[in-house]
Parts: C-alpha cells; structure tokens; sequence
C-alpha cells in the first residue's frame, strides 16, 4: 500500500463508511475506503488482531462489509424528536432517510406471519419495523470499483489518525506482509464501529489507561410459547427476524422468530436434560417467538473503555457494570413485562 494523497479517506466498509462515501464517489471526490478485510474471518483471528477483554460478549468482524455480512435487514429509524434531542437537524436528517431507503431497498410494509399479525394491534406501543433484504454494503464496495475516483484498501488495520497542516493523516498496517503505511487526506471518516473507532481514537491521543465511557443496552431474551398458531396455520412457513417492537421510556421489546442459532443459545437456561430439551425445541419450533427486551443504560464509573499496553500488542479493556439497584428495578419490569406477554 502506497503512500497516496485523496479527497475523503474513510475507515471501514459497514453500512456507515459505505452510505458516507456513496454521495462523494457519486460527486466525483477522490474516495479511499480502508478496510481490515480478511477473507476468511474467523472469530479467533478477529480477536488475535483485535485484542479485547472483556466482561460481557463483544462481536467484532473483519469481513468485507463489516457486520452487515450477517446483518437480517433490520431498520429502525429515529423521530424527529429523537433527532432534535441528541442535537442533531432532524429536517437533514430525515430527507437522507429517502435517500438511504431507496439504496438499501427498505420496505416499509413487509408481509407479516401469523405471529406477529395478532401482536401489531394489540397495544397502543407496538409498531411494525421496516426491513430490507439481500443488502449487503460489500456488494456496494464492488460498485465503486467501477470508478476511477474510487481506491479500495483491504487487509489494512488502522493504527492512528494524526491531524496535519492542511491535511491528516491515516498509519495502518497490513495484514499480509506485516508492513505499515501512510494515507493522506483532506477529511476522514471513521465508520469502524464504535468500539475500533474508540481504539483508534485512543491510540491516535496516546489516552492510555484512560476510562471513556462505554454504554450498551442490557436485554433479556424471553422465549414465548405462540398458542394461536398450534390452532391457526401460519400464512407464511417463514418469517423474517424482528418483524414488530414495542418501544416505551424504559424499555424496549423486538419480537423474533426461532431460528437454530437462537435456540442454541436458550438451551443452557431451560431447567430439563439437553437432549431432552433439543427434542421440545424441534417440535415447538414453528410456535415459538422470541422477546429480546432492551433496557436504557446510563453513564457510570463502571461502565467504560480502556485502552492497555500489552507485550504483544495493546489491548482494549471493556467493562459493564450495573448495581444492585438497578438490576433489581430492570427485574421488576422484567416481571411486568413477561405478565403482558402472557396476555399477548
């Protein structure tokens, strides 16, 4: 990787860096987009580059497209209001939602399976989200390279960002031949997600052993038992993930279907013998939905990132802590909660 001079270098290739770089590519602005791309990005590799520790999972990915390689099409959007509370122009905002949807393909009335058609009008809290299908921002990435203003960067991590006269400058590494290089830009944009982009920001700043807050939604999977459908068959064999919410001030509630991978996971917490368990799962299946409830979380001192000096390289530290009194009051709405699915 050559030394080399653009208009815009962005870092990642997730839906943020790629709907960052589409209307400047399109412009015809010299674009750069640096990716740690592996091609086969295996979780153990990941973290041997990525080095975390942490109290709670953490997912990271390397694969060209980030995470939207796995990502099941979900959108949510968030009001004008929302919008104007965090400080941001809502009226900008919301055109660029047209200007999204029409790239990603979003449809705002997906077709419901019988799940989720008897949930949506059952109370005053529950909205229908829009999906999007077979979008996957490395598809995009392949597109760009039909422009000339366009340069693709893959197997490079970023090590640090270095504001310059006139210009910054981008350090990374390659993956391959274990050499680092220079990128200079007029702007960066840094779409790493939010937990690279906190280790690159650190490292860039020498913030060493320095606490930034670190916030994330506790949930709560509850696994319910659908008895309409064991009466009633379902209009579609298939539903897509996440099709409804239910959203208030101290929660809020995305309903899935079943799917291997989530029943995996569940297995664990159901008191019976794990085959035994495996065989209720297979049968119950198609009437099974999952409530992942999501509570707020505010700043705490035990809540945060820290970056750490290792012999074989720096590792990011990242602890979540709630108290007592807090898990006790997301339990008690817990409670509640699971009382409404019973009505549901």
């Amino acid at each position: 990787m050559k030394s080399s001079f653009f208009d815009v270098v962005i870092v990642g290739s997730g839906p943020s860096g790629v709907h960052a770089a589409y209307p400047l590519v399109k412009a015809g602005l010299r674009v750069a987009i640096i990716d740690g791309c592996l091609e086969n990005s295996s979780t153990i590799k990941v973290n041997q580059l990525l080095k975390i520790k942490s109290n709670i999972e953490i997912i990271q990915s390397l694969a060209k497209g980030g995470l939207s390689e796995v990502w099941p099409g979900i959108c949510d959007y968030f009001t004008s209001e929302e919008l104007t509370k965090i400080g941001l122009p809502a009226d900008e905002i919301l055109r660029e939602y047209k200007v999204i949807a029409k790239l990603i393909n979003l449809n705002l009335k997906p077709p419901l399976d019988i799940h989720v058609e008897s949930i949506l009008d059952s109370e005053r809290n529950v909205y229908q989200l829009p999906q999007t299908f077979s979008y996957r921002t490395s598809s995009v990435i392949d597109d760009f390279k039909k422009f000339k203003n366009f340069t693709y960067f893959s197997n490079q991590l970023v090590l640090k960002v270095k504001e310059k006269k006139g210009y910054a400058e981008i350090q990374s590494y390659s993956i391959n031949n274990l050499t680092e290089s220079y990128t200079k830009a007029r702007f960066i944009i840094l779409a790493a997600g939010s937990i690279n982009t906190t280790r690159i920001l650190l490292r860039s700043f020498n913030l060493y052993n320095y606490k930034t807050p670190f916030l994330t939604k506790r949930n709560y999977a509850i696994i319910c038992l659908h008895t309409k459908t064991l009466i009633k068959k379902a209009k579609l064999k298939t539903a897509h993930p996440g099709q409804v919410a239910i959203s208030n001030n101290d929660y809020f509630i995305q309903f899935y279907k079943c799917n291997p991978f989530s029943l995996h996971k569940a297995l664990p917490y159901i008191p019976l013998p794990k085959t035994i368990a495996s065989l209720m799962f297979a049968v119950f299946t198609p009437h099974l939905i999952i409530a992942d409830v999501r509570f707020t979380t505010l700043e705490g001192k035990k809540k945060f990132y820290r970056l750490k000096k290792a012999s074989d390289g720096d590792i990011l530290e990242i602890f979540f802590h709630q108290t007592n009194s807090q898990l006790q009051n997301q339990k008690r709405k817990l409670k509640k909660i699971k009382k409404k699915l019973l009505s549901l």
